[in-house]
């Protein structure tokens, strides 16, 4: 149940930061357990607390921002040829 509701308002967040993403997860965890969806089972604040912070973290690494690389690199940089290309390389044979 926790999974579900914290997977499902997480993907509704517009930029999904980590503090954002513990807020949500603290949020939505405080409001199922002053709701009393939790009484009947045994889970402790500290469990809960475990939880969240596992949310937190697994939540924050899907929703991670990569950096934007160029479109392409030049190959040439003021008439010098760049160190790590190789120009002595020739086509692999065809059998």
């Amino acid at each position: 149940m926790l999974g579900d509701v914290i997977e499902a308002s997480s993907r509704t967040l517009s930029n999904p930061t980590p503090a954002r993403i513990r807020s949500l997860v603290r949020e939505r965890i405080a409001r199922i357990y002053t709701d009393g969806q939790l009484d009947d089972c045994e889970l402790t604040l500290r469990n809960l607390n475990t939880i969240a912070e596992t949310f937190t973290r697994i939540l924050t690494g899907i929703f991670h921002h990569r950096i934007e690389y160029p479109e392409s690199l030049p190959k040439e940089t003021n008439g010098k040829k760049e160190a790590h290309e190789n120009t002595n390389r020739k086509p692999a044979e065809t059998n």
